[in-house]
């Protein structure tokens, strides 16, 4: 699906962003371009039309899609290469969605707020669940007590906790 002509232009931009070829890559890499590719265009035309990240409604799930993209940036590069690819969606698709040449600067600018303001949360949980995994690569599963802690402390998302322990072979808790 991610070799049709729908999203060649965002994994070459991707590709041109980060320095790495889509076709030379693993399939986690490679998921990595997909879910970016995917996410760039959902959450950009969800600003073109108005929406904002919140926490609430569709704000809640334009949150939730910027900060998976977030993650997954993070795998290719470690500069913040998401609202640079609100670029390839606006010259793809604003002629058939004027909303989006008008509302440009303001994706930009609201995609690039939202992963600045979440990259310290990204990075402190990260390095926590890092450490987490280590100390219990015997039992494999991350106990509902830490999840919550990283969720309600530390403002890690439980969706990236997720996402972080089934890379790892971990089961969380609920």
């Amino acid at each position: 699906m991610y070799q049709a002509d729908l999203f060649t232009p965002y994994i070459a931009h991707i590709e041109e962003l980060t320095g790495k070829k889509y076709a030379d890559q693993d399939a986690q890499m490679q998921a990595a371009f997909h879910v970016l590719s995917d996410h760039i265009r959902s959450s950009t035309m969800i600003i073109a039309d108005g929406g904002a990240p919140s926490n609430e409604g569709r704000g809640y799930v334009l949150r939730k899609i910027i900060r998976r993209a977030a993650l997954f940036a993070q795998k290719l590069s470690d500069k913040n290469i998401f609202p640079e690819l609100s670029k390839t969606v606006v010259k793809e698709l604003g002629d058939i969605y004027p909303a989006l040449k008008t509302n440009a600067e303001t994706i930009y600018k609201i995609l690039e707020s939202e992963i600045s303001k979440f990259a310290a949360n990204l990075v402190r949980g990260q390095a926590m669940l890092e450490k987490y995994f280590v100390e219990h690569a015997s039992t494999k599963k991350v106990s509902g007590e830490q999840a919550f802690k990283l969720y309600d402390t530390y403002g890690f998302p439980l969706e990236l906790l997720h996402v972080m322990a089934q890379e790892k072979v971990f089961t969380v808790e609920d």
